[in-house]
């Protein structure tokens, strides 16, 4: 039965890499534009705006792409080319090394059984999947922070300390929400060593976290563009604190937090229909597999037989409820799966050592079999004609017809209401333009 396990991993890990470029459809405007702050990274050591490897990069509708995206993102162009294929395999990769991430802190703590079981768990996740097949950055957090969590957690010594706090500082540089998470799971870990006698011996990890993350903090700090996307979205921002029908009222704005925090653990979002932004989900399945589910009855029904260790527990609950609260900090929209993507790794982590016990039987082999079927018929033809309109499909076609027609005319239909550099990807992706021919004036000097 475990070889049975292992070839169904396989499968799933060869169809996340399929038909990157028609499910989803079209190429959404935020990974269009990050991608050609990408490309011209590559090919210019620049972005769109002239600026040389900049700290960060902003969009001309202010999305910000930072570090990871840009640099380890034009690495990866530079190895696969620009296609949307191969954008979005960027991400694809990402959530797979998230995955493999977590079978070898499972395998750490639970043997083979853990590491199959969360293997399972983590690469059958709607929630994991709907996200490794966009070509932005959010993927890149929940990534970085397994590793972070594996070195500090598995691996001993100084090196593995730096490397930990390395993948901290990465996870929580590559997506806001993380500037929230990110502190509180390291906190409960460095809490964790407290208890062990052995704070004293985390020096080079606080020390390299800060010296990696104090440039990054002094640019969100003192730049203004960087806090753009807080003050439209935050239930903390000045704007919406001032409202009127808030009046700065800590009862009134707790309230509202509350029931967007709430609003994540809703049985419709976890296992029927999840986020209701076609983005975000399918609207067929919860963020949630039948695997999480099945979990969730084993906890009910014999939690102390799934004998997983206190701190474990504690880390994992900890960082599910530490990955909502940036969702239910934020206005409307909520549930929200992707700012809440952080918890999807302890999510993993807590269902693969419920079914850990069970993973290589019939039945839980059977679900995931079963579930992923389902799931996965729908994404690859259902799910493409639903979500055309969420990914700016008529944007992608009228940019294939550019290219093959050698007519910029169609691009031009959309110059005065689409993003510059969403249209620049195309440009450049297909049509023979050149990054440079984008910079202004005294950059092209």
């Amino acid at each position: 039965m475990n070889r049975l396990a292992i070839a169904f991993l396989l499968i799933l890990l060869a169809a996340r890499f399929c038909a990157l470029d028609q499910s989803p459809p079209g190429f959404y405007i935020d990974e269009a534009s990050q991608s050609a702050h990408v490309i011209c990274m590559a090919t210019e050591g620049a972005n769109p705006a002239g600026r040389r490897f900049p700290l960060y990069s902003v969009s001309d509708f202010g999305g910000v792409y930072y570090p990871p995206a840009l640099y380890i993102g034009a690495g990866w162009v530079k190895l696969f080319g620009a296609s949307v294929a191969a954008m979005r395999a960027f991400a694809a990769f990402a959530i797979t090394m998230a995955i493999l991430g977590m079978t070898l802190l499972a395998r750490h703590y639970f043997g083979n059984s853990g590491a199959l079981a969360t293997a399972l768990v983590a690469s059958v996740s709607p929630w994991g999947w709907i996200f490794s097949r966009i070509a932005w950055e959010p993927p890149n957090a929940p990534c970085f922070l397994v590793w972070a969590l594996y070195f500090f957690l598995c691996r001993e010594g100084r090196a593995a300390q730096v490397i930990s706090a390395v993948f901290f500082a990465l996870a929580i540089i590559s997506y806001s929400p993380l500037y929230i998470q990110g502190p509180i799971v390291i906190a409960l870990l460095l809490w964790m060593r407290h208890r062990e006698g052995r704070l004293k011996q985390m020096i080079p990890f606080a020390v390299t976290l800060a010296l990696v993350m104090l440039p990054f903090f002094i640019k969100v700090l003192t730049a203004d563009e960087l806090r753009h996307r807080f003050r439209s979205v935050s239930l903390l921002s000045e704007n919406f604190r001032n409202r009127p029908d808030v009046a700065n009222s800590p009862v009134i704005l707790g309230s509202i937090f509350a029931r967007n925090y709430v609003s994540h653990f809703h049985p419709d979002y976890l296992f029927l229909s999840g986020d209701r932004n076609p983005r975000h989900s399918t609207g067929k399945v919860g963020i949630l597999s039948a695997l999480d589910f099945a979990a969730i009855a084993i906890a009910i029904t014999g939690w102390r037989r799934t004998s997983i260790p206190i701190p474990l527990l504690r880390l994992c609950i900890i960082g599910i409820l530490a990955g909502i609260i940036p969702s239910a900090l934020t206005l409307g929209a909520v549930p929200h799966a992707l700012r809440s993507i952080g918890a999807w790794p302890f999510v993993c982590l807590l269902s693969g050592a419920a079914i850990r016990n069970a993973a290589a039987r019939a039945p839980i082999l059977a679900a995931a079999v079963l579930f992923s079927g389902y799931f996965l018929s729908d994404y690859f033809t259902g799910y493409p004609q639903r979500a055309t309109g969420a990914f700016d499909e008529q944007v992608k076609t009228l940019a294939t017809q550019a290219a093959r027609e050698g007519n910029a005319s169609y691009l031009q239909r959309l110059g005065g209401t689409y993003s510059k550099d969403a249209l620049l990807y195309y440009q450049m992706a297909q049509g023979g333009h050149t990054c440079s021919q984008s910079f202004p004036a005294p950059a092209r000097q």
